[in-house]
């Protein structure tokens, strides 16, 4: 028997896998599922938000302080990866001359 499966998790990260299933010969032979489908990777873009909601930006924070944040949750981006993210963010300010800018929150997460 061929099942499919489908779960969300908390974070609405959506995962999807099949299982093939064979008849027990009467003993308790339980079989494990193994998930086919990956956890969506995620981008500088995702953990920058993901930062944001936590209330790291409720003060000014440079680039060095994000990346090694970033790094102490097992991201390992370049610098210049998280740099645009962090330009691009559109609750972010950025105050301070390139090089040296700093980031803030505009508004608090919802």
């Amino acid at each position: 028997m061929k099942i499919k499966i489908t779960l969300t998790d908390e974070k609405g990260n959506t995962y999807f896998g099949t299982a093939d299933l064979t008849k027990s010969s009467g003993s308790s032979g339980s079989k494990t599922l193994i998930p086919t489908a990956k956890p969506k990777k995620k981008r500088p873009a995702d953990v920058v938000s993901e930062l944001h909601k936590e209330g790291f930006f409720k003060e000014e924070k440079g680039l060095d302080e994000t990346a090694k944040k970033l790094k102490s949750k097992g991201f390992n981006f370049g610098k210049s990866s998280i740099y645009m993210a962090l330009q691009s963010a559109e609750y972010l300010k950025q105050n301070g001359p390139k090089g040296k800018s700093k980031f803030i929150q505009k508004y608090p997460p919802s």
